[in-house]
């Protein structure tokens, strides 16, 4: 027969046992996650809107560039839903040369670039490189400036390259990148290599096609 102290530690028990049950769960799941490394829960999928942000004729001459803001859209666990980011980036025609081949950088499927595309406009060949404005060091805006005015303001006269072409340059901390080199960036070649300054990395890179003379957006990062 169960005497009544039996119960009372039975009863007892029962927060205890729950909550190593409620650890035990946690542990096994975060011991085999139901999602692949590296995964992204289809719900938490950037949800953007395509930008068209350009025509190429905006650009007759190479080294034409063009500011424009492209609205990030994410979902948001609120009232709200999403959160919505304005990204200001840049589009410059730049001339064509080897190191941006587009069979080995920012062809990531179809004609879905990162950072970097060509296309054939009313007899012409385009290159455009498209990047954020926002510097990968501490996330201020970077500028457009000619090879003289890197030189005299920022520290750097453009011992790679072409002599002289314009660059993008920081003002806060003086980085420079360089629209015209690639860069290693985790095993993805970008456009925008850091030739000066304390950035670590390129710009990130907008994705983009270029569509009826049209540079449309598709999403950032």
């Amino acid at each position: 027969m169960i005497d009544r102290r039996t119960i009372l530690k039975g009863i007892t028990a029962i927060p205890i046992l729950a909550v190593l049950g409620g650890v035990g769960s946690a542990l096994l799941s975060f011991l085999k996650p139901n999602l692949k490394p590296l995964s992204i829960p289809t719900a938490e999928i950037p949800q953007n809107k395509d930008l068209v942000a350009a025509s190429l004729d905006e650009f007759p001459k190479e080294w034409d560039v063009k500011e424009f803001v492209f609205t990030q859209i994410t979902p948001e666990y609120s009232s709200k839903g999403t959160q919505q980011t304005d990204i200001p980036g840049y589009i410059l025609r730049v001339p064509k040369v080897e190191v941006l081949d587009p069979t080995k950088i920012g062809n990531i499927g179809g004609d879905l670039r990162e950072g970097y595309g060509e296309a054939d406009h009313k007899g012409e060949k385009y290159s455009m490189v498209i990047v954020s404005r926002i510097c990968a060091h501490l996330g201020c805006i970077f500028q457009y400036h000619t090879g003289d005015e890197v030189c005299t303001g920022f520290n750097y006269c453009g011992e790679t390259g072409p002599k002289g072409h314009p660059l993008f340059s920081c003002p806060c901390h003086l980085s420079v990148y360089n629209p015209l080199e690639v860069q290693d960036v985790a095993g993805i070649m970008r456009v925008g290599h850091v030739v000066s300054g304390p950035a670590p990395r390129t710009p990130f890179p907008f994705r983009f096609v270029l569509e009826s003379g049209n540079v449309i957006i598709k999403g950032y990062g």
